[in-house]
């Protein structure tokens, strides 16, 4: 039996509740497919903290900082970031400065980083199954109806996947009911991976953690 623990370092809360579900579902997915005994994950992925004294340090300090504090609670690091519909420039900018951090620093550097760049916004993943949010709401509308994309694909398109949510979240049950974050991460448990493997910048993201869980010598031939 193996044991793996997951990490998280994300932009903001929202980010941490829909993020934290689905990072978990997709490993576990991953290792019961591919792994070469059986894995056993920690429920709840580690929400990382920027220590207090680090609070106004650049993002890249920050995140090791956190990292550092946390270090033997987790195996694999995921770092988050939006990329504003630039998904290179967000690696360079915002994931690779600290992956450098890392690996160089004595404490982190046994552990694996990965990033998670949905393109433009969190919430674009949280869009690409249609029937999730009709789950969730407890609804019969069609995508249409709702304001979604038809393909899970289409989300990348979306300018302001967030107000999209948002949109779809107030037809669905109305706007006094509350905002879309308070739906997160019940959506996150409810879509289907196969619907966010169609997304190009997800699948980028699982291709990293199938590399990092193959290094750990966790993935073979079943």
């Amino acid at each position: 039996m193996r044991y793996l623990e997951l990490a998280l370092f994300a932009e903001g809360p929202t980010d941490y509740r829909f993020l934290s579900p689905i990072l978990r579902r997709v490993t576990e997915d991953i290792c019961c497919q591919h792994a070469k005994q059986p894995v056993d994950i920690r429920e709840e992925v580690l929400r990382l903290k920027t220590p207090q004294k680090e609070r106004d340090a650049g993002r890249a300090q920050r995140i090791l900082a956190a990292a550092r504090q946390y270090c033997h609670s987790y195996v694999i690091l995921f770092i988050h970031s939006d990329s504003d519909g630039n998904w290179k420039r967000a690696l360079k900018d915002r994931i690779e400065p600290a992956m450098l951090l890392l690996n160089q620093d004595t404490v982190t550097q046994p552990k694996k980083t990965i990033a998670v760049i949905p393109v433009r916004e969190t919430e674009a993943w949280a869009l690409v199954d249609g029937d999730a949010l009709r789950a969730c709401f407890g609804i019969h509308k069609t995508n249409q109806q709702l304001g979604i994309p038809s393909k899970a694909r289409e989300v990348e398109k979306l300018i302001d996947p967030k107000q999209v949510l948002e949109s779809a979240t107030a037809k669905a049950v109305g706007s006094r009911r509350g905002k879309a974050a308070a739906f997160l991460e019940i959506i996150s448990e409810k879509i289907e991976l196969a619907c966010l493997r169609e997304v190009p910048a997800f699948n980028r993201f699982e291709n990293e953690l199938k590399n990092a869980l193959a290094s750990l010598g966790i993935l073979g031939t079943k």
